[in-house]
């Protein structure tokens, strides 16, 4: 039997001038990483949230249109 394949999905986005991603599970789990550290998304606070939560908000509404 093939062993099944764990899916991530990336979302690219830039605060202050340095760039980051989001890491979404295939559970729905979410991952910030900025500045070579790796956040719980329900951890992050101020304009790093802000910025994610919105480029989510444009991921979740592009995807729906996709899908």
């Amino acid at each position: 039997m093939a062993a099944k394949q764990k899916l991530l999905q990336w979302v690219h986005f830039a605060v202050n001038g340095v760039t980051g991603f989001v890491e979404i599970e295939p559970n729905g789990a979410m991952w910030v990483n900025f500045c070579g550290v790796r956040y719980c998304y329900t951890a992050i606070q101020g304009k790093l949230k802000s910025v994610v939560h919105s480029v989510m908000v444009q991921h979740s509404l592009i995807g729906s249109w996709r899908g």
